[in-house]
């Protein structure tokens, strides 16, 4: 529940905001018509019930506090291993949302055994998008603490009094409905006929109904849309004709506008948001100016004077004291405390009424709404582009086959040789003595590399090993050293043309500590046979340094616990350096489980348990039962089908437990393990927070059913009508049939990966598609060396669809140094997606690749604006154009880079204190950071940061994109744009307290020097 903490906080902040602003613009409209102050405190409801669908971002300093983007995931996790000591296959190839901004960094995964599966909260990117093993970088996940985590309290506790507050109201109300229904008589036909002629006169088709009731003091209007008028049993009698009608024409006025539905949203807003006193003085304003438009409305539409209609509020006010019966709560009434206001408004000299306000000033003031009601405010930060799944990875690496050799030039500079051995030496590292029957499992990328290939080979007594080097060459290689008793490792090398491997390594594995634990059931008693999947996943050492290899702990194993619920492993490390690296997934068909899904890093459905219980073996993990549901599911005769299989979740293909049920001979089937929820929070099912329970349900010669269940207590009946059949025909641009290109289904009924539609063409270029939906279902096409097609609508039809794929765009150029002109022995090539929307460019870590020799070369494949950058140690970065293929790009295009040589960024950090601080994070952010409950909840991972040393200072690379520097230390935190950071000017942090949440973006471009960036709101005017 911690995002509905986070939640109204956000909101509150917005509230607030726009409270301030509406405040303001009220009062300098305090003698204009009531109506636009009426219309204006509306907005504040509104902001109240609309949660904002886009992000305006602000200056980062000074910043007080700022708006958490509400559409980027924090639980976003990422992987990049590939456990050795399992069997490695080739993923299914898979495509995803281009523009969801929820991301996923692949695991290079293989085929995981386990039965474990794994809950993800991140989606994926297009195949294009993909690299060949050139994704090095870990986001840390942020994973939900357990009943301690203070936002899940915040929620309970905000959700407790809700409840109260939202009983006692509809209590009120139903009580008071059914008062007003025993005691109410309809009004004589006298006052019927004048309050239809009244409603004629106002513009109103339905006159609405009039009551009377002796318990009735004053009129009032009662209902939950427009509502009924009730009036004083004796009202023809006590009053004027004149003044009777100025008084059913302001109920009227209520019942014109809609101000009883009107009325239910603000109590609505005022129960969600008890705890905001702006929201309670809004109502009340709201009230206030709602009778004075009313009051308008009886001047101004039927010419009341407003002498007379003052008499005639004073005689109801009278009457009401007199009678000493009280106004029924929940009415539209007017308050008898703010009489005095209302008639000084009315009888101001001079002043004008209207009936309705000015339809030009209504466009005005809506537009006005939908711009502040689907805009937040945050601290500037870059918003976070799409990243990439493991499936869609796999199409890259599988067509690798297809690409050409390397030609010997372009391993010119690099130690490969065909079938080169490298020697292997491992030793135990606290003895320093060699391993024997160490397994290394090697894996490859590169042109024409099959990356699903994987070789082993052992150490012999000498802990020796020889490992031949691949025939083409590599651009990344991979060494998996495992052995029982040890901690397994990853040793990775990644370089373009090729990787350089040495010709002899030695690898240290240090002695595996022991983990384990107790699962339990919600009643303390053991759970035998509940299967587990524990991950970890180190930083490692050399990255940090640039150095290659990179080395870290790859821990990937499995168990299952015994009679008594007990577990463990005797495969860690002494300790663990990243904790929040660590996953435990767990699964029981009985329980509320992980459901694993090949290619996806989620995060698990139990809270971590401390890192010391784990090591002392005394970790207890509670598992809930969950609720069950049944259905049946039958043909369009009502027949049952057998074997039909029911799935939960999206990308349910991938998932290694198969479906989560099937039908018997009766088309009977049943789910259990189904995570309940709190009340009033959305049922969440593993993996994901939605409202509804969705199921996809498919069957062998029907058409599958996307069946959505919001009460688990009644049983399911689908039918399932015979499917549709397609032949598609796939060609290139000369119209020659493509053999291995495939198709993958990416959303129907408006559901992402919903339906499994995966298919490769023939050698005719043909993929017959059977038992498909009836309706529209969203293609992608794609094959290696060609354009991706995305987004096809894929309709049922009898005659054969052609597809025709074109080719790729490719960038070719030299990068050197600009005042030698001499090529760079080393650099960095990075593709990066262009949005033309004002943010930075998005770079795409994953097609990242090391170069020599001072030649690049990379391709783009699908249709969006892509831009190329270069770095080099010692140069300040570089980027290329924006090209955008086939529109208007094509073919070979070349851009070269002259390189300048830069200093890197340097400064100092100051504590509270004024002293220099050691230790703090410094971080150069040119993508997102977010602060929430006093802390820095997520970093992107593809932000820099380094520490600072006993002096406090700190040093980064040079930066030509626009950053902000972030200080983070417990004491506290500092923000700095680069524009203004001077590097004899101290880094000053201030208190936690003084930011409490907050989103970083810089989405301006800088100008051409290179040297400001302009944030928004512009410092000097500038757009």
């Amino acid at each position: 529940m911690s995002w509905m903490s986070e939640y109204l906080l956000q909101q509150s902040l917005q509230i607030s905001v726009l409270f301030a602003a509406v405040l303001l613009a009220t009062w300098i409209l305090r003698n204009a018509s009531a109506h636009w102050r009426y219309l204006l405190w509306l907005l504040v409801v509104a902001k109240c019930l609309v949660p904002a669908c886009f992000c305006l971002q602000l200056d980062v300093w000074p910043a007080d506090v700022a708006d958490t983007d509400s559409v980027i995931d924090r639980n976003s996790v990422a992987a990049d291993a590939i456990p050795a000591q399992q069997s490695i296959e080739q993923p299914a190839i898979a495509s995803s949302e281009t523009q969801n901004r929820a991301k996923q960094i692949p695991a290079e995964s293989d085929k995981i055994t386990s039965a474990l599966p794994s809950p993800q909260r991140s989606t994926s990117t297009p195949p294009e998008h993909q690299g060949n093993l050139q994704s090095e970088s870990a986001v840390s996940p942020i994973v939900a603490g357990g009943p301690g985590d203070l936002p899940r309290w915040l929620a309970l506790l905000w959700l407790l009094p809700v409840c109260i507050l939202t009983g006692f109201v509809g209590g009120k109300a139903w009580t008071t409905h059914q008062r007003l229904v025993r005691r109410r008589a309809l009004a004589d036909r006298a006052t019927t006929e004048r309050v239809a002629e009244l409603a004629k006169r106002l513009g109103l088709n339905k006159c609405p109904r009039v009551f009377v009731g002796e318990t009735i003091a004053q009129p009032f209007v009662w209902g939950f849309l427009r509502g009924d008028i009730y009036l004083p049993v004796r009202f023809v009698k006590t009053c004027s004709e004149e003044q009777q009608t100025a008084v059913l024409t302001h109920e009227l006025a209520h019942v014109a506008r809609y101000d009883a539905a009107f009325n239910l949203l603000q109590i609505a807003a005022q129960i969600l948001f008890f705890f905001h006193p702006l929201v309670w003085w809004a109502n009340k304003r709201i009230r206030e100016e709602r009778e004075k438009c009313c009051d308008e409305i009886v001047i101004a539409g039927i010419g009341t004077k407003p002498q007379q209609y003052c008499e005639a509020i004073v005689e109801m006010l009278a009457r009401e004291v007199q009678s000493r019966q009280a106004t029924p709560g929940l009415t539209m009434a007017g308050s008898t405390r703010k009489i005095e206001d209302r008639i000084n408004t009315l009888l101001t000299p001079d002043r004008k009424f209207r009936r309705r306000p000015a339809r030009l000033g209504l466009v005005c003031l809506g537009m006005l709404g939908i711009a502040t009601l689907s805009t937040s405010f945050a601290l500037t930060h870059r918003s976070m582009a799409q990243e990439t799944t493991n499936d869609q990875k796999s199409n890259d690496q599988e067509s690798n086959q297809e690409l050409a050799q390397e030609t010997p030039e372009a391993t010119a500079g690099s130690n490969w040789e065909p079938g080169k051995l490298v020697e292997v030496k491992v030793v135990n590292e606290e003895t320093g003595k060699p391993l024997a029957g160490v397994k290394l499992h090697t894996q490859n990328a590169g042109p024409g590399i099959d990356f699903g290939e994987s070789d082993v080979f052992e150490t012999d007594k000498d802990g020796m090993a020889k490992v031949p080097m691949t025939e083409l060459p590599a651009n990344a290689v991979r060494i998996y050293p495992v052995k029982a008793g040890f901690v397994p490792l990853r040793i990775y090398w990644e370089s373009k043309p090729c990787a350089v491997i040495p010709d002899s390594l030695t690898i240290p594995m240090q002695t595996a500590k022991r983990v384990g634990g107790t699962i339990v059931d919600e009643s303390g008693e053991p759970i035998p046979e509940v299967a587990l999947q524990v991950q970890y996943w180190g930083p490692g050492k050399g990255k940090a340094a640039g150095d290659d290899p990179h080395i870290r702990p790859n821990i990937v194993a499995s168990t299952t616990t015994d009679m008594s619920g007990n577990w463990k492993l005797d495969t860690f490390p002494d300790g663990l350096v990243d904790e929040t690296q660590l996953y435990i997934h767990v699964y029981h068909p009985d329980f509320v489980s992980d459901h694993h899904r090949r290619g996806f890093l989620e995060n698990p459905v139990l809270p971590r348990p401390l890192i010391a219980n784990l090591y002392d073996q005394t970790a207890i993990m509670t598992m809930r039962k969950g609720e069950s549901f049944t259905g049946r599911v039958v043909d369009e005769d009502d027949r049952p089908i057998v074997d039909a299989s029911i799935h939960l979740r999206e990308n349910y293909w991938n998932e290694t437990n198969g479906a989560r049920a099937k039908t018997d001979e009766d088309g009977q089937f049943r789910i259990s393990g189904i995570e309940t929820s709190p009340p009033g929070e959305p049922r969440r099912i593993p993996g994901f927070d939605e409202s509804l329970l969705t199921l996809t349900i498919e069957a062998a010669g029907y058409a599958p059913e996307l069946v959505k269940v919001n009460d688990l207590s009644k049983p399911a009946l689908t039918r399932l009508s015979p499917g549709n059949t397609t032949t598609i025909r796939i060609v290139d641009d000369t119209g020659k049939p493509l053999e291995g290109a495939y198709i993958q289904a990416r959303k129907w009924r408006d559901q992402n990966h919903r339906i499994h539609v995966v298919a490769k063409s023939d050698q005719e270029g043909r993929i017959e598609l059977t038992d498909l939906p009836l309706d529209e279902v969203l293609c992608d096409f794609g094959k290696q060396g060609f354009m991706n097609i995305d987004h096809y609508s894929l309709k049922p039809q009898d005659e054969e669809i052609l597809i025709t794929l074109r080719d790729p765009v490719k960038v070719i150029g030299s990068v050197v140094d600009k005042v030698t002109g001499k090529p760079l022995d080393m650099f960095t090539m990075t593709q990066g997606i262009d949005y033309e929307d004002g943010r930075n460019t998005h770079w795409l870590n994953y097609r990242e690749g090391k170069f020599t020799n001072g030649r690049y070369e990379t391709e783009f494949n699908q249709v969006f604006a892509y831009r190329v950058r270069v770095e080099a140690e010692g140069y300040m970065p570089a980027e290329s154009r924006i090209f955008k293929p086939h529109d208007p790009d094509a073919g070979v295009l070349t851009w070269d880079f002259e390189l300048e040589k830069a200093d890197p960024v340097v400064g100092i950090v100051h504590g509270l204190d004024g002293k220099p601080l050691a230790n703090a994070t410094v971080y150069q952010a040119t993508q997102l950071i977010q602060i929430s409950q006093g802390k820095i909840s997520y970093v992107d991972h593809t932000e820099l940061s380094v520490k600072t040393d006993e002096e406090g200072r700190f040093e980064l690379p040079p930066e030509n994109q626009p950053y902000c520097l972030v200080v983070e230390h417990e004491d506290g935190v500092a923000m700095l744009k680069d524009v203004d950071h001077v590097e004899s000017t101290p880094v000053t942090i201030k208190e936690w307290a003084s930011i409490t949440e907050g989103l970083f973006n810089i989405n301006r471009r800088p100008s051409k020097d290179g040297q400001k960036a302009n944030f928004p709101p512009p410092d000097d005017g500038e757009e």
